[in-house]
């Protein structure tokens, strides 16, 4: 079970700002600002779709320990060998994205791809949804903006304006923020029953005990 209070609000605001400022600054001289806007657009939506996929993967899934995962990602690629290669001949009609296949020197790279950044990635993901919830894991997957700023600064040298490093570090804070809520709660609710004690111990009165005056002088015994 996992919570969604003031705390995660936070992590997921920080992290939607920090995503918003890297999209308006990602410009570069050069590029074409339809296509841009375009690209931003269809991530949008990605995430979106994105989203109702995580939620209901952890809702249908009550027991990690008894879900074969495995399994479970064999038959995705499955539907998508079946069901998904239409599309290619639709956009490659449309001239959207024109069919052909890509040079024997890319097949190298694209198997690579394929293992480490579908397959293996995935898995991971999927493990992370269960063990953790919906949230963390889908935050964890935007730290691929500051990372992906950090390689494209050490491989390629690109240079990253102050909006977009902050926005990047708005990401990294919404991520570190969602992943120590407990510890944040537990400090909270600590320094409650600190403050709480000690206001009891300052306005509660002393007690002093009334002998009635029969008593006081032995008249009562």
């Amino acid at each position: 079970t996992w919570a969604f209070g003031l705390i995660e609000l936070v992590a997921v605001m920080l992290t939607f700002t920090g995503a918003i400022v890297v999209a308006l600054y990602s410009e570069r001289p050069g590029d074409n600002a339809s296509d841009t806007f375009v690209g931003n657009l269809l991530a949008l939506t990605a995430s979106i779709c994105y989203a109702c996929y995580v939620c209901l993967l952890r809702s249908r899934i009550k027991d990690e320990s008894d879900f074969p995962m495995t399994m479970f990602f064999g038959f995705i690629g499955l539907i998508v060998f079946l069901f998904a290669w239409p599309f290619f001949i639709v956009l490659n009609f449309i001239n959207v994205e024109p069919w052909g296949l890509p040079p024997a020197s890319v097949w190298i790279y694209l198997l690579i791809n394929s293992w480490l950044g579908t397959n293996l990635s995935d898995v991971l993901w999927a493990h992370s949804v269960l063990l953790t919830s919906p949230l963390a894991a889908s935050l964890g997957l935007s730290l691929t903006i500051p990372l992906a700023m950090i390689s494209d600064r050490i491989l390629h040298d690109l240079p990253f304006s102050a909006p977009y490093t902050c926005g990047s570090f708005l990401v990294v804070t919404g991520f570190l923020l969602v992943n120590t809520a407990d510890w944040w709660r537990a400090k909270r609710r600590e320094w409650f029953r600190k403050k709480s004690k000690s206001k009891f111990v300052k306005t509660t009165p002393k007690t002093e005990m009334h002998i009635p005056e029969e008593f006081e002088y032995g008249g009562g015994i």
